[in-house]
């Protein structure tokens, strides 16, 4: 009669140059969530290099082939210094959709195709939601034709210690105009047993496109945050939308971790 089998004993991985956890995910054959329940504290947009992360046993591999059925707006370009693309994301469901990523493309009368990469802020979008994402457009290049979806992984973990959710209680003041800067108040309602806040608040115009982007970082406790919007067009802001993606505390955070989820 045989005993009872060993417990596989987890891997461990030093964070390099570069990497996400979706990357890293894909590179081990285990699942987003599955990395981070074995990691639990780790923040997906504040790696460093040099962390050490546990790699699960047995984890379910990711569904690369098959991503969230998303929608894409845009995109909307502006001829600022230096010259912006926006784009919207919307997941009608009836998953969450994370670690999403587009692809702004375009092409020369001659054929030849630039394409530049930009990822939602968001570590997932919820079911029902739609975010923006932005990029900035290098000035030698023609303006993209098309987004499309170059990244997106399904979101099936509610306990990873990572929670998103839009924000209704905001005030801002009204319709600007001619470009002005909007600032917008906004009142955070602390998530149980969550701490730091990424938030994150778009301006729109009349027809829905996406004309400002803003995000900043809230530190636990922290019950109102003021930001201001400074669009990228003189079209009046007709609507201002926020999310704010709660992550749970931990000590291995660094207190200059970018607002990515990419290790540079």
């Amino acid at each position: 009669m045989s005993g009872p089998s060993a417990t596989p004993t987890p891997r461990q991985y030093t964070v390099q140059a570069g990497d996400t956890l979706s990357d890293i995910a894909l590179r081990f054959g285990v699942s987003v969530e599955a990395l981070m329940l074995a990691n639990p504290g780790v923040s997906p947009r504040a790696l460093r290099v040099g962390q050490t992360l546990s790699i699960p046993a047995g984890g379910a591999p990711p569904v690369a082939g098959t991503p969230p059925p998303l929608e894409l707006r845009g995109p909307w370009c502006y001829d600022t210094s230096p010259r912006v693309c926006a784009a919207e994301v919307a997941n009608p469901g009836p998953a969450g959709a994370a670690f999403v990523q587009v692809r702004f493309e375009a092409q020369s009368p001659s054929g030849e195709t630039w394409a530049e990469l930009g990822d939602v802020d968001l570590t997932y979008i919820p079911a029902g939601e739609a975010v923006p994402v932005a990029i900035l457009w290098p000035e030698e290049r023609p303006w993209p034709q098309r987004v499309v979806l170059a990244r997106a992984y399904p979101w099936t973990a509610p306990d990873v210690g990572v929670r998103v959710q839009p924000i209704t209680d905001l005030a801002w003041a009204g319709q600007n105009r001619s470009g002005e800067p909007v600032q917008v108040r906004v009142q955070l309602s602390q998530a149980e047993g969550l701490g730091d806040a990424l938030l994150v608040v778009a301006g729109y115009d009349r027809q829905g496109r996406v004309i400002a982007l803003a995000t900043q970082r809230a530190e636990a406790g922290q019950r109102e945050l003021v930001l201001v919007l400074i669009p990228w067009t003189d079209a009046t802001m007709h609507r201002v939308r926020a999310w704010v993606e709660w992550t749970r505390p931990t000590s291995h955070a660094s207190p200059n971790a970018r607002d990515t989820n990419r290790v540079s």
